[in-house]
């Protein structure tokens, strides 16, 4: 019968290197199944239409809106050239990068426990929540991560300006995690072996980090966009966020109200947030009481400490299932590392894992069921869901492919048509990028709604896609409150010939 207890000790390469291929095909296999459910009109689908965008031969923040680093909006584009031009190619792209982050977890944990428990964390990731592949960026940031610990202290110095390189990649596709890192590794360095060895280990590691950001800053010089870009990246994020913060889940919400999919899976959610947030307690009480012990043998782990400090943000800024995953990483790899030390609490930590494991098939079962109606458009075909649950953006097929019917039988071929306020994946679908600087008009992106106004007059707009009341699911007002000037020009100028279920109107211009 099998158990954690005979388990067979593997200790070869050979073996390593088969778990290593392992993991990574499996976690290709349920990111590329997966990924073909669903497609979100606000942040994927703005992620597809910026890079229909530049590949037109448009800039970022000059030609159009965007608030994160270059590479995160010219991934798409990339795929778009390997691939072609298809809502699938950004996804296989990222899942062929994702797939290396949880052989690189693993690996990371193999260097403090036997193998029957280093595959713990890496097997939780593949399953932790459904488009784990939307977090690609980790596999240069963990691989970074990875090779600075392995060699900071070997004469191996390539590897440390190798490693800086690689975060410094991550933090083009997100300043936030790849910068997190990056200081993480510097205070953990100077805590492990004080300001001597800092100067020896970190200006090798600094050169490697800093080479993308030179890269990056000549291309603001030449394209005239440095004051712009600094705009967009620091102070747009803090805006969305203080309009969109999302309450933190109470503690009672492991306990579902109705037998839902959303109620099951707010359940979830604050099971995971709340373990990981109880494996940061314990691990840092017990950092405390072994201070020396932890940074002499195990640097990494002090270290992932320190990040995971500097990560909890993630978590409190917005309360949703993608944040706790994003503010949790390090949690995944320091539990493992208590489970393996202690035996206290296994029964309940194999009750957790258990748990994660299962909520995460279970999220692939009901997607597969939820996501039941195919589409196919110009620019590729999706599986979307036939029902719409209400007060959310998860908008029903009928009306996504009535959307793109509406605007091809009211538009000529190089026609534009507008869709607001979150609609920026309908100018993908549709082939068409939007007339104006800004596709997703969320609340706190326009600076001038006069500005914006002003734009549209001078556009000649014969077709508009307009949600005026939901929007966004938030207990803020709706785009129609926020910007009303916006609101009576398109209810004054456009005639409403279609009102879906979802509250969307499909209009024409009077």
């Amino acid at each position: 019968m099998f158990s954690i207890k005979n388990f067979p000790t593997l200790k070869t390469h050979k073996t390593i290197a088969i778990i290593v291929i392992v993991l990574y095909l499996l976690s290709l296999t349920k990111s590329l199944y997966t990924s073909r459910l669903g497609f979100g009109l606000v942040d994927e689908g703005e992620n597809v239409h910026n890079g229909l965008r530049i590949i037109n031969g448009e800039i970022p923040y000059r030609d159009f809106f965007a608030y994160l680093p270059p590479l995160k909006n010219t991934w798409a584009a990339f795929a778009f050239k390997f691939f072609g031009v298809n809502v699938y190619a950004p996804r296989l792209l990222s899942s062929l990068i994702f797939s290396f982050f949880p052989p690189l977890v693993f690996l990371l944990a193999r260097r403090f426990t036997n193998l029957k428990y280093a595959l713990i964390p890496a097997i939780l990731l593949v399953f932790a929540e459904l488009n784990m592949e939307r977090l690609y960026y980790y596999s240069f940031i963990f691989a970074g991560f990875y090779l600075f610990v392995r060699d900071f202290k070997s004469d191996r110095k390539v590897f440390l300006l190798l490693s800086g390189l690689l975060i410094g990649i991550g933090s083009m596709i997100r300043l936030d995690a790849g910068g997190i890192f990056f200081l993480g590794l510097s205070l953990g360095t100077l805590i492990y072996g004080g300001f001597f060895f800092f100067r020896k280990v970190i200006p090798l590691f600094m050169i490697g980090f800093t080479i993308p950001f030179i890269i990056l800053l000549n291309w603001l010089v030449r394209n005239n966009i440095v004051e712009i870009f600094l705009k967009r990246i620091f102070i747009n994020p803090y805006l969305m966020t203080k309009v969109y913060s999302l309450p933190m889940p109470s503690f009672f919400n492991i306990f579902p109200k109705n037998i839902t999919p959303q109620d099951l899976f707010r359940s979830y959610e604050t099971i995971f947030l709340y373990t990981i947030l109880s494996i940061y307690i314990i691990f840092f009480v017990y950092l405390y009481r072994n201070w020396k012990k932890v940074w002499t043998k195990n640097f990494e782990l002090g270290t992932l400490s320190i990040i995971g400090i500097l990560l909890m943000p993630y978590m409190l800024g917005r309360g949703d299932m993608g944040h706790f995953i994003k503010g949790g990483i390090p949690a995944f790899i320091l539990g493992t590392y208590l489970i393996s030390k202690t035996n206290k609490f296994k029964v309940i930590t194999a009750s957790l894992i258990f748990t994660i494991l299962c909520s995460g098939i279970a999220q692939v079962i009901w997607a597969t069921k939820f996501y039941d109606t195919k589409l196919t458009f110009d620019t590729g075909s999706i599986f979307l869901n036939s029902s719409w649950p209400k007060n959310s953006t998860l908008i029903s097929a009928d009306t996504i492919n009535s959307a793109i019917e509406f605007v091809k039988s009211n538009t000529n071929r190089d026609e534009q048509f507008l869709a607001l306020p979150y609609m920026a994946g309908l100018y993908f679908l549709s082939g068409k990028t939007s007339p104006m600087y800004y596709d997703n008009v969320f609340f706190t992106y326009l600076s001038s709604e006069t500005d914006y106004l002003n734009n549209l007059k001078s556009k000649d707009i014969k077709v508009v896609i307009y949600d005026p009341l939901n929007g966004p699911p938030s207990d803020k007002k709706s785009i129609a409150q926020y910007y009303p000037r916006i609101h009576d020009y398109i209810i004054t100028n456009y005639e409403i010939v279609t009102e879906t279920q979802e509250g969307w109107l499909f209009m024409k211009k009077k």
